[in-house]
C-alpha cells in the first residue's frame, strides 16, 4: 500500500515536470534562436525558486559545456543527455530527471533542456505512510491476537481445563462427575466420549459390587 502510495505521488510529480519542460522550452526558444545566453541564463535562474528543482542546464552541442546551468550546492551539475537519448522523464530513488528539446518555430533544434527534480517530499511522505500502516497493522495484529486468545480460553482452553479436572476427580473415585458435552465440535466429541467412559465405569462396579455380594 505504502510502495502504491509513493508511485502515485511520483507519477503525479513526473506529469508536473513534463509540462514544466514544455514552457520551459518554448519560452527558451527565442532566447537561443537570437544567441541570447544572458535570456538563457536568467530562465534558468528563476527557477531557484521552486525548492523541488535541485539543477537546470541548457546545451546547444550536448559536446561542449552549457551555455547556462545552476545546481543546488547538494547536488551535482547537470549531466548533458546523450545525442540520441529521447526526450521524457527518468526516475531513481531521490531524483526525477526531465529532459527536452529546444525547438525553433521552424521546428529546427536548437538545444537540448535538463533538469532534475528532488524526490525527498514523497521519500519522506512514503516514510511517514509506511510507519502509519505499520503501526495500524500492529494495531490490528494486536487486536486480533487478543481476541483469539480470548476465543480459545473460552471455546478450547476453558473446556478442556474443566474435562481434565473431571478426569482428575472420577481417577479419585467420584463417579457422579460429569461434563457439558452440547457443543457439536471436537471439544464437545471429548466430552461425550468422557461421559460414556464414566458410565462404563459405573457400570463396571455396579457388577462388580454384585459379584462380591
Amino acid at each position: 500500500l505504502s510502495a502504491r502510495e509513493r508511485t502515485r505521488l511520483v507519477q503525479a510529480k513526473t506529469t508536473a515536470a513534463t509540462m514544466l519542460s514544455r514552457l520551459l522550452a518554448a519560452g527558451l526558444a527565442p532566447a537561443l534562436d537570437f544567441g541570447d545566453q544572458a535570456a538563457v541564463a536568467q530562465r534558468l535562474e528563476d527557477l531557484r525558486g521552486n525548492r523541488d528543482i535541485a539543477s537546470a542546464a541548457v546545451w546547444t552541442d550536448v559536446g561542449a559545456p552549457p551555455v547556462a546551468e545552476w545546481h543546488a550546492s547538494d547536488v551535482a551539475p547537470p549531466v548533458p543527455p546523450a545525442r540520441a537519448e529521447p526526450d521524457g522523464t527518468s526516475a531513481l530513488r531521490d531524483y526525477l530527471t526531465e529532459t527536452a528539446t529546444i525547438r525553433g518555430p521552424t521546428h529546427d533544434d536548437l538545444g537540448r533542456l535538463r533538469f532534475v527534480l528532488s524526490l525527498r517530499a514523497e521519500n519522506e511522505e512514503f516514510a511517514r505512510t509506511r510507519l502509519r500502516l505499520f503501526w495500524v497493522v500492529s494495531a490490528l495484529a494486536a487486536a486480533t491476537a487478543l481476541l483469539l486468545a480470548l476465543l480459545a480460553r473460552r471455546y478450547v482452553a476453558g473446556p478442556l481445563g474443566r474435562l481434565a479436572e473431571a478426569a482428575s476427580a472420577l481417577a479419585q473415585g467420584d463417579v457422579t462427575v460429569t461434563v457439558d458435552a452440547k457443543s457439536q465440535d471436537e471439544i464437545g466429541d471429548l466430552a461425550r466420549a468422557f461421559n460414556g467412559m464414566r458410565d462404563a465405569v459405573v457400570f463396571r462396579e455396579e457388577q462388580l459390587k454384585k459379584e462380591i455380594d
